[in-house]
This record gives C-alpha cells, structure tokens and sequence, in this order.
C-alpha cells in the first residue's frame, strides 16, 4: 500500500509544468550567481557544480526516487 501510494504521489511531479520548471531554475541561478559572486553573462553549470547543486529537474527527480525507495523499504513515514 504505501509503494502504491508513493507512486501516486511521485506522479505529482508532471504537475511542474516547463514554464514553472525554467521559471524555477532561473530563480537557482540567480541565487548561484549571488551565492558565488559570478557575473550575470558566466556559464551558470560550472558554477552550479562548484556548489554541488543540482538542476531543478534533477533535484525533483532526486526527491521522487528518495520518497519511492523509503515507501518501499518501509522506512517512509506514515502519511506516505
């Protein structure tokens, strides 16, 4: 039931529509280039990597495959 439940709520993720997806990746940029001091026309990937943060998409992909090994393993909590 609760793997069952999780991949319910993993399939949430397409909810993230490409318009909100690049809106938020903007959004990481910027508070890379803050965080680091890097100039607004810099390649933003090696800095990103510098701070070992992953792209938007990578990071939601990350927390699906996060929640979905915990709900099969039984090591989720119980509202999953």
């Amino acid at each position: 039931m609760n793997a069952w439940t999780t991949a319910t709520h993993c399939s949430t993720a397409s909810l993230f529509t490409e318009g909100l997806m690049s809106r938020l990746q903007s959004v990481q940029n910027l508070a890379a280039r803050l965080v680091s001091g890097a100039r607004r026309y810099n390649r933003i990937t090696p800095v990103l990597q510098e701070l070992y943060w992953l792209l938007v998409r990578g990071r939601v992909d990350f927390k699906i495959a996060i929640l979905l090994y915990l709900s099969l393993f039984g090591l989720a909590p119980a509202y999953l």
